[in-house]
């Protein structure tokens, strides 16, 4: 089996139907696609950064173990803009009490990654 990059067109393809189609999606569903896309997809740094704006409308509205994925995911991007991790940071600490052991580790690890500690 092949990386999908191998097929002629496909992983454009892909790319070009996953940025044309965020906002129509829900908060879940762009969190999901931010976790997966930038790796699987190889998307450009300002794929990625528009990912985190059409995300950035639904954070108030995420739970604490989502909050901390959008952290991971970041991470995993090498994202680190502003814009989007101050409202994830506000409402990951609005949220702490809701925060799993493993939620607190992954949100430790994904800040030490982006160099903010």
């Amino acid at each position: 089996p092949g990386d999908i990059r191998d097929t002629e067109g496909l992983h454009e393809g892909l790319k070009r139907r996953v940025m044309s189609q965020t906002s129509g999606l829900s908060g879940e569903q762009l969190l999901q696609v931010f976790l997966a896309a930038p790796g699987m997809l190889g998307l450009a740094e300002a794929d990625t950064s528009a990912l985190s704006s059409a995300l950035v409308e639904h954070i108030p509205r995420l739970s604490a173990p989502q909050l901390t994925r959008c952290l991971v995911a970041c991470a995993r991007a090498e994202l680190v803009q502003k814009s989007f991790l101050l409202p994830v940071f506000h409402h990951v600490h609005k949220k702490r009490d809701e925060l799993s052991s493993s939620d607190v580790v992954a949100c430790i690890w994904a800040v030490h990654v982006m160099g903010y500690c």
